[in-house]
């Protein structure tokens, strides 16, 4: 029995064309995933945008004038320096100094409020 001739040339065309399929496919997976990829970089900066818009609003309702208003709103009226007054717990007891406390983080340094009752006096 004699082969033919041309049986191994359409063998040869079959596995370089089922190769080259494989080559298509890999490369049309690597450009849904770089679609994907340019997408999700899309929405990371409209949320980082977001989140800057966010950031000066916060800033912009902390601003001291905005917390002098609100303290001034629920009666509180702002303590003269160096002029605190401290009611002792335990009168028997040895009185502490108190200790400085650190300024709070983005908010007004050195401002201090004190609730008044009936008359405007504490």
């Amino acid at each position: 029995m004699r082969r033919s001739p041309v049986a191994p040339g359409v063998l040869w065309v079959l596995v370089i064309a089922t190769l080259l399929g494989g080559v298509v496919a890999l490369n049309v997976g690597a450009l849904r995933n770089s679609i994907q990829a340019s997408r999700l970089e899309g929405d990371a900066a409209a949320l980082r945008s977001q989140n800057s818009a966010l950031e000066s609003q916060i800033a912009g309702e902390s601003l001291s004038g905005r917390i002098n208003q609100l303290a001034h709103s629920y009666g509180m009226v702002q303590v003269q320096p160096g002029r605190g007054a401290y009611i002792r717990l335990h009168p028997g007891q040895r009185a502490h100094r108190p200790r400085q406390r650190a300024a709070p983080k983005g908010g007004a340094a050195g401002v201090s409020f004190a609730r008044h009752g009936p008359a405007g006096k504490p």
